[in-house]
């Protein structure tokens, strides 16, 4: 830049550079993607001699609704896994989510499941060939397994009728309702029964589900989030709020038990005893060692008497049932009272 201030004039000098992107053909976006992508065989069925059948998962090999390649298995072909195909998933919450029907990874890849099957995570043969790399195909292929049945209920009325349907599996129908019971609980009240946890105890809550094993320690660590999630987060200074006098010593669970008792709410007792046994496993047999404590309150949980799994199972159903009580106890009434 220059400038000439006798003869009142100016110049100036601009250059530019052109910076080339990836090739269409190399951005990993279709349709412009076109490089010769390996797809993994898995187990669709079994023979005569009950071996194990397998077939490409490459959706360019498989039968549609639209006639194409006539003979193959369908794009629908439902491919059968272990459940803990999941815990590479649910160990790194910062990177991928576990959802109700879905995983995904970032912004990255996304896939659509059937985990609210009892016994197994049920994906289409076409959607492990179009959604996931071969390296996420050859990790999921370890825990393939032949077919057992077919898809949940859920699946069915979702995908296939094309319906609205509620999860099934306790962990996901959980969430659920956890998610539905704050926001309504919130529009009702003005202040959400369960403060929202912090940024970096999120992954408790990501986290949340039935064990994918009979691990010890995964079953802690699910008592841990839960107990977080439903006693640790009770909006103890909002309940104080509603008392007609502050009682210093109350705290957590007896302050929401007079809340509830205040409030007139009956046969919650129950629900109580639920959320002190609840703290009472938590306290004795995941936040220190266990001991004769912990023996007790394993008999309540019947832990020895059922797997782990069983167990975790039970308390997510009782924590839907508190959601539930609430719900028809308070909040059915109030919306009543505003139409």
């Amino acid at each position: 830049m220059s400038s000439d201030e006798q003869n009142n004039t100016h110049g100036s000098l601009l250059g530019k550079k052109l910076v080339f992107g990836t090739s269409k053909e190399l951005s990993n976006y279709r349709p412009y993607d076109q490089r010769q992508k390996e797809y993994t065989e898995f187990i669709i069925g079994t023979d005569a001699n009950a071996e194990p059948v397998l077939h490409t998962c490459n959706p360019g090999q498989l039968a549609n609704y639209f006639g194409a390649n006539p003979g193959s298995p369908h794009y629908l072909t439902p491919v059968f896994f272990r459940r803990e195909v999941l815990s590479k998933y649910y160990s790194n919450p910062e990177k991928y989510v576990v959802s109700d029907g879905r995983i995904s990874c970032s912004s990255l890849w996304g896939i659509r499941i059937d985990n609210n099957h009892d016994k197994y995570v049920i994906v289409y043969l076409g959607d492990l060939g179009r959604d996931l790399s071969n390296a996420e195909q050859l990790y999921w292929k370890s825990f393939n397994v032949p077919p057992d049945g077919t898809i949940s209920d859920v699946e069915w009325k979702r995908g296939i009728k094309g319906e609205f349907a509620d999860p099934k599996r306790a962990d996901l129908l959980f969430k659920y309702r956890f998610e539905m019971f704050q926001s309504d609980w919130e529009q009702v009240f003005g202040w959400p029964l369960f403060k929202p946890l912090a940024e970096k105890d999120q992954h408790y809550y990501t986290a949340i589900r039935i064990p994918l094993t009979n691990d010890q320690a995964e079953f802690d660590s699910q008592i841990l989030a839960i107990t977080k999630l439903l006693i640790d987060s009770l909006n103890e200074s909002e309940i104080q709020k509603q008392l007609s006098e502050k009682v210093p010593e109350d705290k957590g669970i007896s302050k929401f038990n007079t809340f509830l008792q205040l409030r007139g709410a009956i046969d919650y007792d129950t629900h109580i005893k639920f959320l002190r046994d609840l703290q009472t496993l938590r306290s004795s047999g995941v936040g220190h060692r266990k001991g004769k404590e912990f023996e007790k309150i394993a008999q309540i949980f019947q832990i020895g008497e059922k797997d782990l799994m069983a167990v975790a199972e039970e308390i997510l159903r009782n924590a839907i049932l508190l959601l539930e009580y609430l719900d028809n106890t308070f909040l059915d009434e109030e919306k009543a009272d505003e139409e």
